[in-house]
């Protein structure tokens, strides 16, 4: 959603809509916690060290202005975040990197590809229309970080409409998935593998 209409699950929590996106905070592990090796150089850096990675979105974020955009809350999916195995007390809060995550519109998806956004994104109707395969995760063993008192309030984008007097902006009913057309998967020693599908 662009910000500055409150829709936003950043602006329902902070009650200001500033950063937008999406912010990842990692932690070093305190030493000794974990065996030393250096980190392997992840393909999303293009080979850069950290440091000239950081100037590359910079140059981005400046070439590129338009609106910005931040996550709402909204449509039905099962989703869960696992308890962190290691405990809080293995992380060094005062070492961290940080990766921010913008969300574009399509005017500046156009700006940054050169290409025309698709019209409209594949809608669950459609995609099950095809045949294509829903997943379906078994990790009941994992467990699950209870919901926070704070996102437990932030409201959907269809109850944000309801609130302003907006009409819907997309149909919202169910989609029937046959058996046969959902995937199960299962987690092995901790390690998502690829199906066969």
């Amino acid at each position: 959603m662009p910000l500055g209409m409150g829709y936003t699950v950043e602006g329902q929590v902070s009650g200001k809509e500033e950063f937008g996106g999406i912010q990842i905070i990692v932690f070093e592990p305190k030493p000794g916690r974990f065996p030393e090796e250096p980190p392997k150089i992840a393909a999303a850096t293009r080979g850069f060290p950290t440091e000239e990675s950081d100037v590359v979105c910079c140059e981005f974020e400046e070439e590129f202005g338009g609106s910005e955009m931040g996550l709402a809350a909204g449509g039905k999916m099962k989703q869960k975040i696992y308890p962190d195995k290691y405990g809080v007390e293995t992380w060094d809060e005062n070492h961290f990197g940080r990766v921010y995550v913008h969300i574009v519109n399509s005017m500046m998806y156009e700006q940054i590809t050169g290409k025309k956004a698709p019209s409209t994104p594949v809608t669950a109707k459609t995609y099950t229309q095809y045949g294509f395969p829903w997943f379906d995760l078994y990790d009941e063993h994992k467990g699950d970080v209870e919901q926070s008192n704070i996102l437990s309030q932030v409201k959907s984008v269809k109850e944000m409409d309801n609130k302003k007097g907006f009409a819907p902006q997309q149909d919202d009913s169910g989609v029937e998935i046959s058996d046969e057309q959902v995937k199960k998967l299962k987690l092995k020693s901790d390690v998502v593998r690829d199906g066969k599908w």
